[in-house]
């Protein structure tokens, strides 16, 4: 599987080159004077499965750093060709906030960014099953990930006048709770731009109503059901945080599985009637599956590049 495989780490700085699997396209793709090998990421049909986003080619990150002390709570950071400072997308990866599912798998998204000019400061962070992880260590690391940004960028170029959070599933959920914490615990040092969510989770309460192994796994990061927590959930689940306090971009296909079109749409209805409507947007992406929204060959994907232009 090409990947980048983690070794037992240590709280501090470990950087690597971007070097990228054998492919037969060669152009320089380098932060200073590094150089190695671009990948082309052909149009793809939808229906993407998850092993085939395991399977795809992908660069490895410019550095990994911590921004705390457990082995989960570090981010790695992508940078593009060139000087800067980059534009900054914040990604945050899903998996139903499982820790059965890591960062790796979004390593070809991250790449594909960096392609499109930006800088990526992709995320991992405790989830189920790690110690400390879901109510409340989940959250506490997406609000210390983002705000380590600012560290960053005395580093790094990257421009913190411009930072985009993109999740994908329960990563959505997270990316959306994290551009409207200014209402709950946490530095919230950042501005964000804008918010985009990839079959994003937006409702914890009505997912959690599903019988699927992933709408089962909302009780344990909540540690109990709705009627138990009720006061958690309403911090925790974006659609009792509206009005939103940034421009939203939802995208969903229309054949997703996981996440259900419901969700989107609900949320986009919900913030329409609390903000007349100008900061939220929905697209749709007819036939995509909840994995075509993270592999760079679909129609979904180019939809998600359309929306941070925007």
């Amino acid at each position: 599987m090409p990947r980048c495989d983690h070794q037992e780490r240590q709280p501090g700085i470990v950087e690597t080159f971007p070097v990228v699997n054998l492919i037969p396209f060669t152009l320089l793709f380098a932060w200073g004077s590094l150089t190695a090998e671009v990948i082309d990421y052909p149009r793809t049909e939808a229906g993407v499965s998850f092993s085939t986003i395991q399977t795809l080619a992908a660069g490895l990150p410019t550095a990994e750093l911590f921004y705390a002390q457990e082995p989960q709570q570090y981010g790695e950071l992508w940078l593009p060709v060139g000087g800067g400072p980059f534009p900054v997308v914040v990604f945050i990866h899903g998996g139903c906030w499982l820790n059965t599912f890591d960062i790796t798998h979004t390593h070809a998204a991250s790449t594909a960014l960096t392609y499109a000019g930006y800088a990526v400061w992709s995320l991992e962070y405790r989830r189920i099953g790690d110690p400390g992880g879901g109510w409340p260590g989940t959250f506490d690391d997406i609000s210390r990930g983002v705000d380590h940004l600012l560290a960053l960028a005395a580093r790094y170029p990257v421009d913190v006048s411009q930072v985009y959070l993109v999740g994908h599933s329960a990563g959505g959920h997270l990316a959306l709770w994290a551009a409207g914490r200014e209402v709950l615990p946490g530095k919230n040092t950042v501005t964000i731009a804008a918010v985009i969510t990839l079959a994003g989770i937006t409702d914890l309460e009505s997912f959690a109503a599903g019988k699927s192994s992933c709408q089962r796994a909302v009780v344990q990061l909540m540690g109990g059901p709705p009627a138990r927590w009720p006061d958690r959930y309403q911090q925790a689940s974006p659609m009792y945080r509206l009005p939103a306090n940034v421009p939203t971009t939802l995208i969903q296909g229309t054949s997703d599985t996981i996440v259900p079109m419901s969700q989107a749409e609900a949320y986009y209805e919900s913030a329409r009637l609390n903000e007349g409507g100008g900061r939220i947007k929905l697209r749709r992406v007819a036939g995509a599956g909840h994995f075509d929204l993270i592999h760079p060959g679909t129609e979904a994907w180019q939809q998600l590049l359309e929306a941070l232009t925007e």
